[in-house]
């Protein structure tokens, strides 16, 4: 949305609006001390709206950057599943503890993680809460691709964390381990 204001030396200065948050301002000078016409504002209006609709991208892409930023450089493991348990995403940390690539931990079930500490009625329980929108915390023993095993709530000293993540869109589970 674009609001005239402060017209200052036959110039209009406009403010570029997104709901109520101003974004930044376009300022649109006159020659002469004049109002703009019916299609000039238009014209206006819609570079002005074209230009919030670029610093808007802009942010979300840096807010992704950030994002993406900290995941890859967490001290903790991080796996993002999608509501099915199908791996999404791992970052550096998994790697290096589990000894799994990225390449090989993406697209699979993290059953591959079982060391057989576990049996079948824990893993069941703990889905049970994460797919009723329950944060789950625990101690798991999960197998490297070496086949030691590991505790990753003893690598952060604590438990094992899987929360789960919800948008409009799509639902998954991260497991942070703290």
């Amino acid at each position: 949305m674009i609001r005239c204001c402060l017209e200052k030396s036959g110039c209009r200065d406009l403010i570029v609006e997104k709901k109520t948050r101003h974004l930044g301002f376009l300022f649109a000078g006159n020659r002469k001390p004049v109002e703009f016409t019916q299609t000039e504002q238009c014209l206006l209006s819609l570079i002005g709206n074209l230009l919030a609709a670029e610093i808007d991208r802009k942010r979300a892409e840096e807010d992704q950057v950030r994002l993406e930023t900290v995941l890859e450089q967490a001290a903790e493991t991080i796996m993002i599943t999608d509501r099915d348990g199908v791996i999404q995403y791992v970052n550096p940390c998994f790697e290096a503890v589990s000894g799994y690539t990225r390449g090989e931990a993406i697209g699979r079930r993290p059953q591959f993680l079982h060391s057989g500490y576990h049996d079948a009625e824990f893993y069941q329980k703990m889905w049970d809460e994460l797919k009723n929108g329950r944060v789950w915390r625990g101690h798991l023993v999960n197998k490297r691709k070496d086949g030691s095993t590991y505790e990753p709530d003893n690598i952060a000293g604590g438990k094992e964390t899987i929360l789960p993540v919800d948008d409009e869109e799509m639902e998954s589970f991260k497991s942070p381990v703290r």
